[in-house]
């Protein structure tokens, strides 16, 4: 719970538009607003009440129909009385009134997210890191400017300076002080930037994209500060317990970060309370305030205590040599890194000592978010997609070890366990023995649990306004056409099936259109790579391509209804240790596009496949850097005259990762959609999820692929739909058939 007197964004007064309304709630994040009139407590209202009345009513909205007239309301700040009104009437936001019923505080139940501009900084977020410039420019705005770009380069999100009107807070008597005091002065005065140069450098970094912040270390500085502008106030560890400074700047009522450095915890507690009465956003950093300081002093577990004593999210203020102790705070719960940063460790001054180079910032933050994606959010152990992966591959399942007949127990004499791990785990053996079998099987099949408790209601007829189909492999090719015959087959080969005797296989001429999915990986554990710098592995790579476009053209006379098979190839471009720059990303595409006009594509369609961030080559992930981008995409297929082949799990795991919108992205590349793979994604790598069941909005795609791809064809791409006769592409045909409709 927070109680805030900074009421502009929670208060509307009466009379307004719904839309009015609507904008204000999305700014505030709380869901709804103090309606006042006549500058007392008239009502409330939120989101939920006008998207009712709209319902209600549709365009004829009237705001009076959604006030809520009978409120929760409070008389007090006292934090239990207002706990025990939340936890009584089920509400965010509870405005606190005077005898005169004028609204002069409003408690919050839920957290709001601390931001500063667009920039949030929360537990739902990934951590953000402040390259703290502070004096480490040494008085020269050419190489504070500089150090502006190299920051912004290395993947700063803030870039902050300080400022400080020396008058004011030191005495004049400047002489007859301390060595330490003296030789803090001699740096200060020789160091600082005036007022005009700072507000020029915050003007540039703006300009450059990335948020200037400052530290005023007197009342004057903030107030010149407010006036250039600053969204966000920084109160050095030296000033956590100058209480006027604070009150003076929290009256502000602008965003404030605060670090802990040589205080106390009651002295901490103090300033909370402080910043509590005023309404501030705050957010504390923890910090030991020596230059450099001694690991044996970090005390980092502290981190866990301050995010509980200030009931808010914390950070760590870095003063130690490296960027190790960062790692382990973020570990704690740390989500905002501030490190001091300098392009020479040894120029003059204790504040480069203790920073970090370019390079090294750019590796601090590549490790601390590769630590803190390692942590995950404490939930129940799960299946990552490589270990689903590799399960398959690595573990048993329960097979039948004779021929079992419809009708026949399940019993110790005829199942045993051995590899792969696509059936039921050895687990449920238990609860398999003396159930009855609902099917024939052969012996050394793998059991599956729809072999005694079956699902119902899946349909084998489909009706999609496009050509469709689904994957089969040469082993289940004809036991999945008996079951139903599509428009398209697309056969996923391996490269063992490219040595094998077709007519041992296929013991049907199809009716249906052929598509070919070729393999990526070949003999001795070699990945095709049509884009690769390598010749030798490019040249093999151009050899093997052409292998499976020979084979597709054997397999072309059992499937006489088609003039050109389409062939999906992933041609490439993946990285083991991070993605490629963009300048390298262009290069690969170049060798591509030569590889590419050096192979005989005159009687097949190839089709590259779109790719996600990070695929999984045989349970372990990689970074994938071509056919990802669409404008990318688009560029290459333009110069090539190519179609591809949208992968709609890879794409959308793609924009995730990218934060852009996958409507958009499909939009774009539809003129160069040729056939598709549908499958459900969830985040950035949990890919060929069952329809429905990842982060996919099926009925916004679907409609954009009838409006602006309506003739590409398609396939169910679900990871081992293929398993138990087909269940998991029945299942996804069924309810994209549905969605459809």
């Amino acid at each position: 719970m927070i109680i805030t007197n900074n009421l502009d964004k929670y208060i509307i007064n009466y009379p307004f538009e719904a839309t009015e309304a609507l904008k204000k709630i999305e700014e505030n994040s709380i869901g709804g607003l103090v309606v006042t009139r006549q500058n007392k407590l008239y009502g409330t209202i939120t989101d939920g009440d006008i998207r009712r009345g709209l319902m209600k009513t549709g365009e004829r909205l009237s705001v009076d129909d959604c006030i809520n007239l009978n409120p929760q309301k409070s008389f007090t700040t006292d934090k239990e009385v207002l706990n025990q009104i939340f936890l009584k009437g089920a509400v965010n936001f509870i405005p606190v009134l005077n005898d005169f019923y004028e609204v002069k505080s409003i408690s919050i139940y839920k957290d709001i997210p601390f931001k500063i501009g667009k920039i949030e900084i929360s537990n739902k977020e990934s951590c953000k890191f402040i390259a703290e410039i502070g004096n480490n420019h040494n008085g020269d705005i050419n190489l504070a400017k500089e150090m502006i770009e190299s920051a912004k380069e290395v993947g700063a999100d803030i870039v902050k300076f300080q400022m400080r009107q020396m008058d004011n807070i030191y005495t004049k008597k400047r002489n007859s002080q301390d060595l330490g005091v003296e030789y803090t002065l001699d740096l200060l005065s020789k160091n600082q930037l005036s007022n005009e140069e700072l507000f020029e450098i915050f003007d540039y970094a703006n300009s450059l994209g990335v948020l200037p912040l400052c530290t005023p270390w007197d009342e004057e500085s903030a107030n010149l500060l407010l006036n250039y502008g600053i969204k966000a106030f920084k109160v050095a560890s030296a000033d956590l317990t100058n209480h006027p400074l604070i009150k003076h700047i929290s009256e502000m009522r602008l965003p404030i970060i605060l670090s802990t450095g040589m205080s106390l915890e009651s002295e901490i507690k103090e300033s909370k309370s402080i910043l509590e009465e005023s309404g501030s956003q705050f957010m504390f950093l923890h910090c030991n305030s020596t230059y450099p300081a001694p690991f044996k002093d970090l005390n980092l577990k502290y981190i866990k205590k301050l995010e509980k004593i200030t009931n808010n999210v914390v950070g760590y203020s870095s003063h130690e040599r490296g960027y190790s102790a960062v790692l382990a705070a973020i570990t704690l719960g740390a989500k905002l890194i501030e490190k001091h940063f300098t392009f020479d460790k040894s120029m003059e001054g204790v504040d480069h000592k203790v920073s970090l180079l370019p390079e090294e910032f750019k590796e601090m933050k590549k490790r601390a978010l590769e630590v803190e994606s390692s942590l995950g959010m404490g939930d129940d152990r799960s299946l990552s997609q490589g270990e689903v992966i590799n399960r398959e591959n690595l573990s048993k399942s329960i097979f039948s070890s004779k021929k079992i007949k419809k009708g026949e127990i399940f019993s110790k004499n005829n199942v045993f366990l051995m590899s792969p791990g696509s059936g039921m785990q050895p687990n449920k053996l238990t609860s398999l023995l003396g159930k009855t079998s609902t099917r024939d099987i052969e012996s050394e099949s793998i059991i599956y649990e729809t072999d005694f408790n079956p699902k119902t209601n899946l349909s084998y007829d489909f009706s999609f306004n496009r050509p469709w189909g689904y994957p089969v492999r040469y082993h289940d090719i004809n036991a999945l056409y008996e079951i139903s015959e599509p428009r398209l087959l697309e056969i996923h080969l391996s490269y063992s099936d490219l040595k094998i005797n077709l007519n041992e296989h296929l013991k049907n001429v199809f009716s249906s259109e052929l598509v070919i999915h070729a393999p990526e990986l070949f003999e001795s554990d070699f990945v095709l790579d049509l884009s690769s710098n390598d010749k030798n592995i490019l040249d093999r790579s151009i050899k093997y391509s052409e292998r499976v476009i020979s084979h597709s053209l054997e397999v072309l006379k059992y499937f006489p209804n088609t003039k050109k098979p389409k062939i999906i190839f992933n041609v490439g471009g993946f990285s083991e240790k991070g993605f490629l720059s963009k300048k390298q990303v262009d290069e690969k595409y170049s060798i591509f596009a030569e590889a590419y006009k050096s192979i005989d594509t005159s009687q097949i369609q190839f089709l590259p496949q779109s790719m996600p961030p990070f695929p999984w080559h045989f349970g372990g992930q990689q970074f994938h850097n071509l056919f990802n981008d669409s404008k990318n995409i688009k560029k290459i297929c333009d110069l090539l005259e190519l179609k591809i082949c949208l992968d709609i799990s890879h794409a959308n795991m793609y924009t995730s990762y990218k934060e852009i919108s996958l409507s958009d992205y499909v939009k774009e590349v539809s003129p160069y959609i040729s056939h598709m793979h549908l499958s459900d994604s969830i985040g950035t790598d949990g890919e060929g999820i069952q329809i429905g069941e990842g982060d996919i909005n099926w009925q916004e795609i679907l409609k954009i692929l009838d409006e602006q791809s309506p003739n590409s064809s398609f396939i169910p791409e679900v990871w081992q739909s293929h398993k138990n006769s087909g269940e998991g592409i029945w299942v996804a045909l069924n309810r994209l058939n549905n969605i459809w409709k």
